[in-house]
């Protein structure tokens, strides 16, 4: 792997990632309308200090958007696709990998277009020497499937949740049944596949496989007001630590703390890593943990 120092871009992004608030330089590729939409995006990417060199503006296209209806219980996510769905293998094509260290991508399912290209961008990106990983998110039509046995060799790290996992290694199993709906049955299955897999497993923490390695770490417990983005921002603590080269365990404590943060305060609250944030959390865990061992 690139040491992360090495090359302009720590991350080029394609697709959600909250890396620019927690040290790292990220620069992100995608497509957007030439409407108010688009222009309110690039905004957001400058005051974020992201690189945006790398968003193309189609006029054949209006900006996607997202809706998160977050309940106390339960959220959904309404979506207009519009140009999310914009890239394709000319994209992936233009995409600079030699300028980064690590190369992500999101949205797998919703970025139907982009199969062929997400292929070529993972194939570019390992013979640059970059490492590589995949949050798949939901797949809308449920099918579960798409081109993931082809791809997973060009993936260092798989990032479902606990409600994709499950299906994806059922579509991926070599006989219906081998993959139980129990994270025992289908975390083996995925990590057959994918070099390292790490299963966000919301307020009980996430699952992570490498190997013969596997790691179960129990999340944070804090006040949780809304859990948009949530995924997004354990995605960033996880790649940080895992760019530094921490172990895995290590990297998965970071991607929750990097989560409950996030968690505790309506919408996208990614400012909230800031500031050392993260690590003073696992710090102030760490140090009650020990303190109640100790009575």
């Amino acid at each position: 792997m690139v040491p992360v120092s090495d090359r302009p871009f720590d991350i080029i992004a394609v697709g959600d990632l909250n890396l620019d608030l927690i040290g790292l330089r990220v620069a992100m590729a995608a497509t957007v309308g030439e409407d108010v939409l688009g222009d309110f995006l690039l905004a957001e990417l400058e005051r974020a200090g992201v690189d945006a060199s790398l968003v193309q503006r189609r006029a054949d296209l209006t900006t996607g958007v997202t809706v998160s209806l977050s309940l106390p219980r339960d959220r959904a996510f309404a979506t207009h696709l519009g140009a999310i769905d914009g890239p394709d293998l000319a994209f992936a094509r233009q995409i600079p990998v030699q300028q980064a260290s690590h190369v992500h991508c999101g949205s797998y399912y919703l970025q139907r277009k982009f199969a062929a290209g997400r292929q070529e961008l993972f194939r570019r990106a390992k013979k640059a020497g970059c490492s590589t990983s995949l949050d798949p998110g939901f797949d809308p039509e449920e099918q579960w499937g798409g081109d993931l046995v082809e791809l997973a060799p060009q993936v260092d790290v798989f990032l479902p949740n606990e409600t994709e996992a499950p299906r994806i290694a059922a579509a991926l199993a070599s006989r219906p049944g081998d993959a139980a709906d129990d994270l025992s049955g289908y975390l083996p299955v995925l990590a057959r596949r994918f070099a390292t897999v790490v299963v966000k497993l919301g307020p009980e923490g996430a699952a992570a496989q490498r190997g013969a390695e596997r790691v179960t770490v129990e999340g944070f417990e804090v006040d949780v007001a809304d859990t948009t983005c949530c995924g997004d921002a354990f995605n960033a603590g996880f790649i940080q630590a895992f760019l530094r080269g921490d172990p895995l365990e290590a990297s998965v404590r970071r991607g929750n703390a990097c989560g409950a943060l996030v968690a505790t305060q309506a919408g996208n609250a990614a400012h909230l890593l800031r500031h050392g944030a993260p690590d003073q959390l696992i710090e102030a865990v760490g140090r009650s943990r020990g303190s109640t061992s100790g009575d």
